[in-house]
C-alpha cells in the first residue's frame, strides 16, 4: 500500500501487519494502532504457535461436535482399519501395534460419537503402479438402543500433486463446497453403513472412479438425528477403513469384513514405541472440532534479517480484482516469506491472483478475498492485509 493509498485514520508505519480471518464476509481490516510486534523464536515446550508467524487461538466450531482425525498410519501396506473411535483398535495381520498403543486415549469430552461429527483423513496406500488398488471408506456403527439418522458431506480428493491435493481439499472445506456422495441413512440399533469414499487409489489407470495416485485425502461432515434422544441415548462408532479395489457397491460388505483388522503400517517409525514429550499416537484422534482464527501480527520490517524470514504456509487460492493489462498467476504456494525494506517479498511457488497481490502490495488494487493466507510482495515500508 502506497502513501498515497493509505486508509483513513490508519497511521502507517515501517512495519508489516497481516491480519487473517477465516470467513466468508467481505471487510476491511484495518488498525490504528497495530499490536506490537511478535518476538519470533523457536516453539516452546509443546506450544508450536508460540513465537511463531502467525499466531492465533482455537475457536469451537459451530458446525459439529466432535473431529476425527485418521493419519497413523499415514502410509498402510494393506486393507483394515485405519483408525476407529472404538475403546481398543484392532490389531493388524502381525498382532501389531501392541495393546497399549491400540487402547483408546480419551480426551476432552470424548467417551462415544453421540453428536455431529467431522472426520478427517489423510493415507497413502502402498504399493502403488496398479498391483494393489484400494479404496478408503468411513463406516459408522450404531451401538446405541435406538435407530438413529446420519446425514454425509464429504471433500474427498484423490488426484493432483501432495501439495495441490491440501489445498484443493482445505479451500472446499472454507467455502462450504461439499459432496453430497451418500444420501441419509437410518442406521437401526447393531447396524451399520458406508457414509463417504474416495476413489480407488494406487490404481493402473484414472477414471471417473480410479486414479493412479497413491494419496487420498478427505474431510467428511456428519448430522447425526436421534428422534428419542432421552431414551435412546445416540452411540455411534465411526471408523476410517482402507479396503480393496473393488465396485462401490461393494463397499459395506468390504468394510464390515475389516472391522476387527487393522491396516499394516509403512510409516518409518514404530508404532508400538510409546510416544514422548508432545507426540499423541494412533489411538488419540477424537478432539473438540474446531476453527483456527489468526491474531494481528504485525512484524518490524526494520528489524528482518536481508535475506528475509521463510515460514510454511498452507494456501489454496487467491481470488483478486485484476487490473487492465495484468494477469493473474496460476499455480499455488506452500511457503512464502519477507524480506526486509527495500527488497522484495520473497515467494516460494505462485498464487492465483498473486500479479494482482503484488498490485495492491504496492497501492494498486484493493483487497480481494484470500481462501486460506494471503501471499504478496512488500517493496517499500507500509501496511497490507488481506483475510484469509
Amino acid at each position: 500500500m502506497s502513501m498515497s493509498n493509505a486508509v483513513a485514520g490508519c497511521r502507517l508505519i515501517p512495519c508489516v501487519l497481516l491480519a487473517f480471518i477465516v470467513s466468508a464476509e467481505a471487510r476491511t481490516i484495518c488498525v490504528e494502532q497495530p499490536p506490537a510486534p511478535i518476538p519470533l523464536g523457536a516453539p516452546v515446550g509443546c506450544d508450536l504457535c508460540l513465537h511463531y508467524l502467525l499466531p492465533g487461538t482455537w475457536e469451537p466450531s459451530a458446525h459439529t461436535r466432535y473431529y476425527v482425525l485418521s493419519d497413523l498410519p499415514e502410509r498402510f501396506l494393506d486393507t483394515g482399519v485405519l483408525y476407529a473411535t472404538v475403546p481398543v483398535l484392532p490389531a493388524d495381520r502381525s498382532g501389531n501395534p501392541v495393546l497399549a498403543m491400540r487402547t483408546q486415549v480419551v480426551t476432552g469430552e470424548f467417551t462415544t460419537i453421540n453428536d455431529d461429527f467431522d472426520v478427517l483423513f489423510w493415507h497413502t496406500s502402498s504399493p502403488g503402479g496398479g498391483s494393489q488398488p484400494r479404496r478408503i471408506v468411513v463406516y459408522v456403527r450404531n451401538v446405541g438402543t435406538g435407530s438413529v439418522i446420519v446425514t454425509p458431506r464429504q471433500v474427498v480428493v484423490s488426484d493432483g500433486t501432495y501439495t495441490g491435493m491440501s489445498a484443493s481439499l482445505g479451500a472446499a472445506v472454507l467455502a462450504g463446497n461439499w459432496n453430497t456422495v451418500v444420501g441419509p441413512i437410518t442406521l437401526a440399533p447393531n447396524s451399520g453403513d458406508v457414509v463417504a469414499y474416495g476413489k480407488r487409489i494406487a490404481a493402473s489407470s484414472n477414471g471417473s472412479d480410479t486414479s493412479t495416485n497413491t494419496d487420498c485425502f478427505g474431510r467428511v461432515r456428519v448430522a447425526v438425528q436421534n428422534p428419542d434422544p432421552n431414551a435412546h441415548p445416540t452411540d455411534l462408532r465411526v471408523y476410517v477403513v482402507a479396503i480393496d479395489g473393488a465396485p462401490v457397491a461393494q463397499n459395506k460388505v468390504r468394510a464390515e469384513a475389516l472391522l476387527t483388522i487393522g491396516a499394516t503400517s509403512g510409516d518409518p517409525f514404530d508404532l508400538n514405541v510409546p510416544p514422548s514429550g508432545c507426540a499423541n499416537r494412533r489411538a488419540t484422534g477424537v478432539f473438540p472440532t474446531f476453527v483456527w482464527r489468526s491474531e494481528p501480527t504485525t512484524l518490524d520490517a526494520a528489524a528482518l534479517p536481508g535475506d528475509g524470514l521463510v515460514f510454511r504456509m498452507a494456501l489454496a487460492e487467491f481470488e483478486q480484482p485484476v487490473l487492465p493489462g495484468r494477469p493473474t498467476d496460476g499455480g499455488y504456494a506452500a511457503a512464502a516469506g519477507v524480506r526486509a525494506p527495500g527488497h522484495r517479498r520473497q515467494l516460494h511457488g505462485r498464487v492465483p491472483g498473486c500479479a494482482a497481490a503484488h498490485q495492491h502490495a504496492s497501492g494498486g488494487a484493493t483487497p480481494g478475498r484470500c481462501s486460506l493466507y494471503a501471499i504478496g510482495r512488500f517493496d517499500r515500508p507500509g501496511m497490507a492485509s488481506c483475510r484469509g
